[in-house]
């Protein structure tokens, strides 16, 4: 971030020129970047140190319009090193991990807390945490 600007100003700069969306100065409550864990010397590498150098952003929306608009627009940042996620619950961090490492799942998101994936078959699906992936309800 550069020196003088917040980081609400680095994120309405961001979903501006980035995300191409026409955000308004008082569509973000606040914004702060988040502390990450240092790795201690053992765990120090060439890849730890410049994923150490990524930084994270929590932001707060004034209106759920405008945080589902931003969230919608999170796929032009495919195939670059940024991202745009929803704050989960551990749960259902965990339960978006199983669905990634599962051979039946083609991939995966979260929507509104709600988890989704689309199956090697064609099928999407929502899934529940200790939900196994066959139970799983199917959406249209």
């Amino acid at each position: 971030m550069e020196r003088g600007v917040t980081c609400r100003q680095s994120v309405l700069s961001f979903c501006r020129s980035v995300l191409h969306s026409p955000i308004g100065d008082n569509d973000i409550e606040v914004a702060h970047p988040l502390s990450r864990r240092t790795p201690s010397s053992a765990e120090a590498t060439d890849t730890n140190q410049s994923a150490s150098q990524d930084s994270v952003v929590i932001v707060r929306f004034s209106r759920q319009q405008v945080r589902d608009e931003i969230i919608k627009r999170r796929k032009v940042l495919k195939g670059t090193r940024q991202s745009i996620m929803e704050d989960l619950t551990a749960l259902n961090v965990a339960t978006l991990n199983r669905l990634k490492n599962n051979n039946l799942v083609d991939k995966c998101w979260s929507w509104n807390g709600r988890l989704f994936a689309t199956l090697r078959d064609g099928k999407k699906i929502m899934v529940k945490p200790y939900q196994p992936v066959q139970e799983a309800t199917v959406v249209n």
